[in-house]
């Protein structure tokens, strides 16, 4: 790896569907407890990129390392120990609408680990009153508002105790007040439980708020990359034209 503080360091990434080339000599570095930021409009690899980094897809050509293991070759059976240090929180939560709060967030911990179910709800219970849900176990995702649904699929992915949390559009959908506090959540969750945080996003006003780093995809490519004020000080770029987009000063 390049660096002993890398948590995530992609080296080289190339996919290709068939004769389409989607990502196209991708590297990016995640720092250990920062967040990082893939910016991009529709179309770019954005998901795609999302799914490498999950080990839910190999890339054509290329080293995926997380924790200082290059995933891209590994086993089945190696990729699945991988991924139990990793948490995902969907687009639209992705709760299952038939099953109470609980039972949602139980959810990895009954597939996963060997608890009764005692122990299991008592697990939960904590991780929703530290998220301020505390009360909502009985409910089912129909009776919550968006930022609670947004909680809850926070919840689900930290139960586990993951090291490593990715994000897919997790404001999509909501309105600009649910977006403003799903920022603060991802911030407060970092700092909190000490995780690296990988956001794909189309919003450069979410990026400024909650970017250790941001990395601006663009025709499979990275086409620009830095700290929020690095990439305000570059000239005439696509990256200005995002900020202009959002309106960011």
């Amino acid at each position: 790896m390049n660096t002993v503080e890398a948590h995530i360091d992609l080296k080289r990434i190339c996919m290709c569907f068939g004769s389409k080339e989607v990502l196209r000599d991708v590297g990016l570095t995640v720092q250990r407890g920062h967040v990082g930021v893939v910016i991009g409009g529709s179309g770019t690899g954005k998901t795609t990129l999302l799914r490498i980094m999950m080990g839910l897809q190999r890339p054509t050509s290329g080293e995926v390392w997380i924790d200082g293991e290059n995933i891209a070759p590994m086993p089945e059976s190696e990729l699945r120990r991988v991924r139990g240090r990793c948490g995902m929180v969907f687009q639209y939560s992705a709760l299952l609408d038939s099953l109470t709060v609980m039972q949602n967030v139980a959810l990895p911990l009954k597939e996963h680990e060997p608890l009764g179910r005692a122990e299991r709800e008592a697990r939960v219970r904590e991780m929703l009153e530290s998220l301020g849900l505390a009360g909502t176990e009985h409910q089912y995702p129909a009776e919550l508002s968006g930022g609670m649904r947004k909680r809850v699929g926070l919840a689900r992915a930290l139960i586990r105790k993951p090291s490593l949390i990715m994000y897919d559009e997790p404001a999509s959908g909501l309105d600009p007040l649910t977006a403003r506090r799903v920022d603060d959540l991802i911030l407060e969750t970092r700092d909190r439980f000490g995780v690296t945080s990988v956001v794909i996003s189309h919003s450069m006003a979410q990026a400024v708020r909650i970017a250790d780093r941001m990395y601006v995809l663009d025709a499979g490519a990275v086409a620009a990359e830095g700290t929020v004020a690095e990439l305000k000080a570059q000239g005439g770029s696509l990256v200005q034209q995002y900020f202009e987009a959002s309106r960011v000063d």
